[in-house]
């Protein structure tokens, strides 16, 4: 189910996040300087999959640990602007999962150093986890990616 902004406050049950945290962040994107046009200035559209919200939340209950998301969904020129991967008419469905509401950037900080670890078992054959210095990114794209 995608979460729909306009009634979320009646159907939000994860208790650990926010909806501005799972928002386009163009007005952070534009505050680093990136391009983000005109037409997108702080859009803080929000488009995200509840199952990704719905594997956050299990993450955050069994961890113990707070998540603090750097990005969730993104709105096309936002996802251009940070140099994610762009959906194409070839391939839909195959660019940037935080196009979709099916990805999230998981910030390190404060978190155990076996964290990542975690996190890829968790994700497994569903989606796809990548660890960079910063964080994490996971996403339920329905098959396993890592690179």
């Amino acid at each position: 189910m995608i979460i729909n902004p306009f009634n979320a406050g009646a159907n939000w049950r994860w208790d650990n996040f926010r909806l501005r945290e799972v928002q386009c962040h163009c007005d952070k994107a534009k505050e680093e300087g990136k391009p983000v046009g005109v037409r997108y200035p702080g859009c803080k559209v929000v488009l995200v999959d509840s199952r990704l919200l719905d594997f956050l939340q299990a993450v955050r209950t069994a961890s113990g640990q707070p998540l603090s998301l750097s990005c969730a969904y993104r709105c096309p020129m936002h996802n251009e602007a940070v140099g994610g991967k762009p959906e194409t008419t070839a391939l839909p469905g195959k660019g940037s999962q935080h196009l979709y509401g099916l990805a999230a950037d998981i910030k390190r900080r404060n978190l155990p150093d076996d964290f990542g670890t975690a996190l890829d078992i968790l994700v497994g054959s569903q989606g796809g986890f990548h660890e960079y210095d910063w964080g994490w990114h996971v996403d339920l794209r329905g098959t396993r990616s890592r690179w």
